[in-house]
């Protein structure tokens, strides 16, 4: 026999009392957590509709890990290849999702790795402004200062000293040049968002080679500034291009100092119109046989961009760009001989979790935030030096690291 209407209504009652209470569990629990100073965060899964593909579980060969130089050799050029926000779980993502479980990424073959801790000068939280500053300078810093220190200071940059000593510099990105990780390369200011003081350091900092998309919308006032920007890199001998055409006129792009401001989805989601790896492919081509060696920067911003946005297809096909980036820049390498190649990220966006995934099943995953996050990134090496870029290791030693391996000095 059914229940009774009043068996159903206690049942609803009791349903309904469980669930206040449940409510007010947490509800108690997240006050208490505040008060002792911890966060809580509610976790986010993946959009609604749009399931991953089916994972494949087919055995694959042993993927080979890449060949070592000797022990000690010093590198004459670096290639560092950075995925903003990019941790260890869109890396398993990527892995899976594009080449099967039992599948290797080939940044997954360098043969050397670490991990890099990532917090600010007053924070375990960092943006991409203070890790830039960390990572290029080796100085710790406060979030959204730019290559100064919270005493004022703006310390020397990995690039700067190499510019200084006669090496030549790249910056690529798919998104604004002005952007934190390539702008602090080169620029110092209190706010990452000083552009117009950003720009005046960047045009006059002797930069050969900047790439990367232009404004998705553009106000007035947006096209006032890139007209005054405009203006302000021609006055300091930049050719200013527009078009991926106009770039890649040449295997090595127009002579002279070149700043290519490009279409939204030239480079990055969702049109990705011309391969990362491609872009680098020119850089490089530009480079080789510099005699006092080269900079190369190449980011992609889509992890971090992403996992703001809970968007797990945008991270993997992020991912997988660099992942032609770092084929493309181990094949130079091969052949220069003298060319170090990092893979790395300033930070972690969204705390992405991957729970579970069963053969011809989508991934499991959940997001913990729309944040950073405090976890430590991964760090892969490959060339003359790389056995340098290994264990656990702070942002702030990278450059020093590289300091060292060039004969720089960053004081």
């Amino acid at each position: 026999m059914g229940a009774s209407p009043a068996a159903w209504r206690r049942l609803r009652r009791a349903v309904g009392f469980t669930l206040v209470l449940a409510a007010v569990g947490f509800a108690v629990a997240a006050l208490v957590a505040y008060q002792r100073g911890y966060r809580v965060l509610l976790v986010r899964s993946a959009p609604a509709g749009r399931p991953g593909p089916p994972l494949d579980f087919s055995p694959r060969p042993a993927a080979e890990r890449l060949e070592t130089f000797p022990a000690g050799a010093r590198p004459k050029s670096v290639v560092i290849v950075l995925g903003d926000g990019m941790g260890l779980a869109q890396l398993l993502a990527a892995r899976v999702e594009a080449e099967g479980v039992h599948g290797r990424l080939f940044l997954e073959r360098f043969p050397f790795t670490g991990w890099v801790t990532t917090y600010a000068a007053d924070a375990l939280y960092t943006d991409s402004a203070s890790a830039a500053t960390a990572l290029w300078s080796g100085f710790k810093t406060r979030p959204r200062m730019l290559g100064r220190t919270p005493d004022g200071r703006s310390p020397r940059t990995i690039l700067e000293a190499g510019l200084a000593s006669g090496m030549r510099g790249g910056l690529i990105t798919t998104t604004s040049v002005f952007d934190a990780t390539p702008a602090g390369l080169v620029t110092h200011a209190d706010s990452r968002r000083d552009s117009d003081e950003i720009a005046r350091q960047m045009a006059a900092s002797g930069v050969e080679l900047l790439v990367g998309e232009g404004p998705a919308t553009e106000s007035r006032e947006v096209r006032e500034r890139l007209e005054q920007a405009k203006g302000r890199f021609a006055a300091a001998g930049y050719r200013w291009l527009e078009r991926w055409a106009d770039l890649a006129v040449e295997p090595g792009g127009p002579p002279g100092k070149v700043f290519a401001l490009l279409p939204p989805g030239t480079l990055a989601t969702p049109a990705r119109r011309v391969p990362l790896a491609e872009v680098a492919g020119l850089a490089l081509a530009r480079f080789a046989g510099s005699p006092r060696g080269f900079f190369l920067l190449v980011e992609d911003e889509d992890p971090d961009t992403g996992g703001h946005r809970a968007d797990l297809p945008r991270v993997v096909a992020a991912v997988r760009a660099l992942d032609g980036v770092a084929r493309r820049a181990v094949e130079f390498a091969r052949q220069d001989g003298e060319t170090l190649v990092l893979v790395t990220a300033d930070h972690e966006t969204g705390g992405l979790t991957i729970l579970d995934g069963q053969a011809g099943r989508p991934l499991e995953f959940l997001w913990a935030t729309s944040e950073h996050t405090s976890l430590p990134v991964p760090i892969l090496a490959y060339g003359p030096g790389a056995e340098r870029f290994t264990g656990v290791l702070d942002n702030t030693e990278v450059p020093r690291i590289l300091a060292d391996l060039f004969g720089l000095d960053l004081s």
